[in-house]
């Protein structure tokens, strides 16, 4: 009988009724695959058709592709959740819903939930009391905080997905054990302790300067009719969610928790709820988890709209966001007591405003593709006075490359607001900026994002015509870094090679000896935990690696060597390979600066085919190695890169 309650009855024979259990090789249990089923459903409001339902590429992608598409352009889906534009002279690059034109500095402030807090505070929206904890060691100063509050929510500073969040702390046992998961999930940002407040959260989606759909997550709960057992009612929803393109992949699963959340009630999955009897199956509201969700943008009091529009313009820069905001009453007017901003989340999933198990919806994508269509200057502004927390006086402390900037613009009249130690707003009239490390305010997200994954950056580069590797092949990382068998494979694949490199991500490339297994091994390895996308091995012409740094289309610095020998490259090797570098650089549009390595023979002869190979492409290159052969050192380099930055700047305001 516990075997009947968990596992699911598929039918009767003559005999007995009989069980079906198809297990994976590989992976956890789940739903079957649903790579070639196709679904109609509304579009948005007043429009419907076929949407293709793939658990390769999220609903996001697809639906951005699919916007893109009704508009003329062909946008195919490149390696996993990238958009890629076939237009020439204006090629986009979609990850999800960050662009080519997404700042990657506003990501940074977004999802660094001290500087968010910051920003939202500047705007004057309605957040929670809180405070932020830079070291461990302050532990007695939060056990006060809270003390203070009553009920408190600790959450590391750089989480996601709720990782090392905890709700509801209340004694100091719990505080240390909240305090230790949320510094553990931080790597070294800090935490925050704040109040807890009571009512319901909403996602409010905002393109733009304008929110354009907002919806509830409902828990996965059922409803009894007397009749049907617990697993025939989630059977049920799951056939109705597999009609949801947003849901088809992720099925209400009775997995070994929920069956035990029965149990203490007395439940088992073979249990009959009665006649309108509600039973939740997760208080947890996750769309993985069984949760389905609910349109209520004409619903909610209208100036809860304004609120979450605000929210995302103190964010200088950033185009689309998720607002969560949690009231008392979304009926009643957005007032300071009703309600607070719980978070921002730069890279929303929509496929819960195109396709919602209830209500009304809603074109997100559509709105997402007209915004980039407009030129990022003739975008609404913020006008917000940004509070920063950070000395700008203190430089010791700040990172070092972002204070060479830093420097740079105040010396060109920009003002400079710190935000932590190694993020900055600069502005000089019109002319507004952000920078963090080394990554700007003109540096695009899904740009940075495909440096980073083989396949995606491997098509770019084919388009952009540059002379490649001759044999190349991405595997995928063995499953443990003691297992060999996708590294046998690689290895196998470079034999006879007279050079051979790996690489993962816009990672340096690292040349093995192919006929030194042991060595390889230690490579692979030494790779592995970094590789979730992939190793990208490559045989290599015998020749000289050179990196040359670009800045918005210009080579202002070129060097060869390794970091324990780094070297200037002569102006003449510059003359024959900086154009390749430039047109390297160019196929990742949105790509300001960056750092292209290339693999030549002979760097001293002129630039023939054959003699030269493009290996990576880098974003976020570490100044200070440039800057110890440039001449005039690291001043004058930053020098160089903030001068074409503010050409740039003052281009797009034309």
């Amino acid at each position: 009988m516990k075997l009947l309650e968990i596992l699911e009855i598929a039918g009767l024979d003559e005999q007995a009724p009989y069980l079906e259990l198809t297990l994976p090789t590989t992976g956890e249990l789940g739903s079957q695959s649903l790579e070639s089923l196709t679904t109609r459903a509304a579009w948005h409001e007043g429009s419907g058709g076929e949407f293709a339902v793939a658990s390769k590429h999220l609903t996001t992608s697809r639906a951005i592709s699919y916007e893109l598409e009704r508009r003329g352009i062909s946008a195919p889906l490149i390696g996993k959740n990238f958009v890629v534009t076939d237009e020439p002279g204006s090629s986009q690059l979609y990850f999800l819903t960050s662009s080519h034109d997404t700042p990657y500095t506003s990501i940074k402030a977004a999802g660094d939930k001290r500087i968010s807090r910051l920003l939202l505070e500047s705007s004057g929206v309605s957040i929670a009391k809180g405070r932020y904890y830079g070291a461990s060691t302050e532990f007695a100063a939060a056990k006060d905080w809270m003390a203070e509050l009553g009920r408190v929510v600790v959450k590391p500073v750089g989480g996601t997905k709720g990782k090392g969040v905890t709700v509801g702390v209340t004694s100091e046992p719990a505080l240390r054990s909240a305090w230790d998961r949320a510094f553990a999930a931080s790597r070294g940002a800090g935490v925050l302790v704040e109040e807890v407040f009571v009512g319901t959260e909403a996602r409010f989606t905002v393109v733009g300067d304008q929110c354009i759909a907002v919806s509830l997550r409902i828990p996965p709960t059922l409803v009894g009719d007397g009749k049907k057992t617990i697993r025939e009612l989630i059977n049920t929803k799951n056939e109705v969610r597999r009609l949801n393109p947003h849901l088809a992949t992720r099925p209400i699963i009775l997995d070994q928790g929920r069956v035990a959340k029965l149990r203490e009630q007395g439940l088992t999955p073979a249990s009959v709820l009665g006649a309108g009897e509600e039973y939740i199956v997760d208080h947890k509201a996750g769309f993985s988890t069984g949760a389905e969700s609910v349109d209520i943008t004409n619903e909610i009091h209208p100036s809860y709209l304004e609120v979450a529009a605000r929210s995302i313009m103190s964010v200088p820069g950033l185009p689309i966001a998720g607002v969560d905001i949690m009231a008392h009453d979304f009926s009643a007017p957005a007032d300071p007591e009703n309600y607070i901003i719980v978070e921002i989340n730069s890279q929303p999933g929509i496929g819960a405003h195109h396709f919602p198990a209830h209500g009304r919806a809603r074109n997100v994508a559509g709105e997402i593709v007209r915004l980039h269509q407009i030129p990022r200057h003739k975008r609404r502004a913020p006008a917000i006075n940004i509070v920063g927390s950070a000395s700008q006086s203190n430089l010791k402390s700040l990172n070092v490359d972002t204070s060479l900037l830093a420097r740079e613009f105040s010396d060109r009249g920009f003002d400079i607001t710190w935000l932590s130690s190694d993020y900055f707003h600069a502005s000089k009239g019109n002319l507004r900026t952000s920078v963090w490390r080394s990554f700007t305010s003109l540096t695009g997200k899904a740009s940075v994002f495909a440096t980073r994954s083989p396949k995606v950056a491997i098509h770019l580069l084919e388009q952009a015509n540059v002379a490649l590797p001759r044999r190349m092949k991405v595997f995928k990382r063995d499953l443990a870094p003691t297992e060999t068998r996708n590294a046998s494979r690689a290895l196998a694949f470079i034999e006879n090679s007279v050079v051979a490199s790996l690489r993962i991500g816009s990672q340096m490339p690292v040349r093995v000896d192919w006929t030194n297994r042991e060595n390889f091994m230690a490579v692979w390895q030494r790779l592995w935990r970094g590789a979730q996308k992939g190793v990208i091995v490559q045989e290599l012409l015998d020749g000289e690696q050179l990196r040359l740094l670009v800045s918005h289309g210009e080579v202002v610095a070129a060097v060869s060597g390794d970091k324990d020998s780094i070297r200037p490259v002569p102006d003449q090797v510059v003359g024959e390979y900086g154009s390749v570098a430039v047109t390297a650089a160019a196929a990742f549009t949105g790509l300001d600066i960056c750092e292209v390595v290339l693999n030549v023979i002979a760097p001293n002869q002129p630039r023939a085919d054959g003699n030269h190979e493009v290996l990576a492409v880098r974003p976020a290159p570490d100044l200070k190695e440039y800057g110890t052969v440039f001449a005039g050192g690291q001043r004058s380099l930053a020098r160089a890169i903030v001068d074409s930055h503010v050409t740039a700047l003052a281009a797009l305001e034309e």
